[in-house]
């Protein structure tokens, strides 16, 4: 929210801060789940939290679904709200069937409370993606590497491996790293590509992302004779600066070899859209990767057992020998 001078950060407003964080605030038990199909049945409690100077009374609830557009999908109200001083008290358990759509939408769900002595506002995104099936014939999808791979390539093929773990890789996650640390992710960039031409997306991760990076893998790129040219870039702290794609590709050959390290989990809608976008780029006949690789290259970012990253220990407080019970233990850190 604050940035090292303690300004606040580009897109970010007093009014939006005190939306989540004000004596007063609309709750909404969405959590993380920000992506959903279309036509699936959305169901949430509105909360309010008053802590004010004064309790809820005569109050009147409305809502709204729009898109990007401004285009309003659905909007409803409820009259004669009230609200105990001093509680977190539950307003509605409010439900709403998403809408069918051409294509997946951002879309911004926002409530707003009048009540006698103001009003309350707050709103969260979701991301709606159509069900679709696609196929996947033109294109070889693994979710390992094999030797056979390698012929495929060479005549031509198209090939989208679906998991990082045969290679150097490090663990990706939503939160980002705590500021100072050394390990983690500090941000990511989506890089302009094709693939993402049909993914609802702002050039970075937002919600739409969360499943995607829990649980998925960055592969390293520590060898300097590989050409880095990531799809989706994992950036590391500045005190460890360590080069991540969780999306890349080079040409093989005459083929092609497309590397997701995302958690391509099929029960998130968000997922199998973007093996959707995948699939549908690498069936594509014009496709040129930037960077071509040799067989040896490749097989210098494939694990060979061991993480070639280094770890150290920084003067962060949170290194162990820092916690407070290691410390009362009078343990030894080396």
């Amino acid at each position: 929210m604050m940035n090292e001078f303690y300004e606040l950060k580009p897109g970010t407003s007093g009014e939006e801060v005190q939306r989540y964080n004000a004596p007063d605030v609309l709750l909404l038990d969405i959590g993380k789940k920000r992506n959903f199909f279309c036509n699936e049945l959305l169901m949430c409690t509105v909360y309010v939290s008053v802590f004010g100077e004064h309790a809820i009374q005569g109050g009147r609830l409305t809502w709204q679904l729009e898109d990007e557009k401004n285009a309003i999908f659905g909007a409803g109200i409820i009259e004669d709200i009230s609200a105990p001083r001093g509680e977190i008290s539950v307003l509605t358990n409010w439900e709403y069937r998403l809408p069918e759509l051409e294509a997946p939408n951002r879309m911004r769900l926002s409530f707003q409370l009048e009540h006698t002595n103001g009003t309350l506002e707050n709103e969260w995104d979701i991301w709606v993606f159509p069900n679709r099936k696609f196929e996947t014939a033109s294109v070889t999808v693994v979710d390992c590497w094999t030797e056979a791979l390698w012929e495929c390539l060479h005549n031509g093929g198209r090939v989208l491996i679906t998991n990082a773990h045969d290679f150097d890789s490090l663990p990706t996650t939503f939160q980002p790293m705590s500021a100072g640390r050394t390990e983690g992710q500090f941000s990511d960039v989506l890089h302009p590509h094709s693939v993402w031409e049909e993914f609802p997306q702002e050039g970075y991760c937002d919600w739409q992302f969360f499943e995607l990076l829990q649980n998925g893998n960055a592969v390293v790129f520590e060898n300097k004779n590989i050409p880095f040219a990531p799809i989706l870039e994992i950036v590391s702290s500045h005190k460890q600066v360590v080069r991540q794609a969780a999306m890349f590709e080079y040409r093989i050959g005459n083929g092609v070899l497309f590397v997701c390290g995302l958690n391509l989990n099929k029960s998130d809608p968000a997922a199998r859209w973007l093996m959707r976008c995948m699939i549908h780029y690498l069936e594509k006949e014009d496709i040129c990767p930037i960077y071509s690789i040799s067989e040896e290259q490749l097989q210098n970012l494939f694990s060979n057992g061991k993480n070639e990253v280094k770890h150290f220990v920084s003067d962060e407080a949170f290194d162990i020998g820092a916690q407070l019970e290691n410390i009362r233990q009078n343990e030894v850190i080396p």
